[in-house]
């Protein structure tokens, strides 16, 4: 579990380190990468090889659950550095929604703090 980057940078959402396969989906192309970390807010992935997006980018994302059928999210790409890509979610369906809280609420052991840190789709 992570809250912050290391660098003293606080962080308004709790991000949960969690490993799944994943896809980005841009422009009709499909591209592999790997969830590194999540939060209510976006989400941490490695940066596909020969991936051609940038900071400001909309894709779709797909991640593979433990043999559940894939939670998929349209993102926007915030940020891109050497070797990672970070996204903010954009929309995604109920379904997706239930599964990424299901997630954070096993990962951080606390169906209290996601419920908080939830709030702000309220105010968004």
């Amino acid at each position: 579990m992570m809250a912050g980057t290391g660098n003293g940078e606080r962080r308004r959402h709790t991000r949960v380190r969690f490993r799944a396969s994943a896809r980005l989906f841009t422009d009709g192309t499909q591209w592999p990468c790997e969830l590194l970390n999540v939060s209510v807010k976006g989400a941490l992935l490695t940066q596909p090889s020969g991936w051609p997006g940038s900071a400001g980018d909309r894709c779709l994302l797909e991640i593979a659950l433990n043999g559940g059928k894939p939670v998929e999210m349209e993102v926007n790409v915030v940020r891109v550095e050497a070797e990672k890509i970070a996204c903010d979610w954009d929309m995604f369906n109920v379904a997706g929604f239930v599964q990424l809280r299901n997630m954070l609420e096993y990962q951080l052991g606390d169906p209290e703090q996601v419920a908080q840190e939830l709030a702000f789709l309220e105010q968004d």
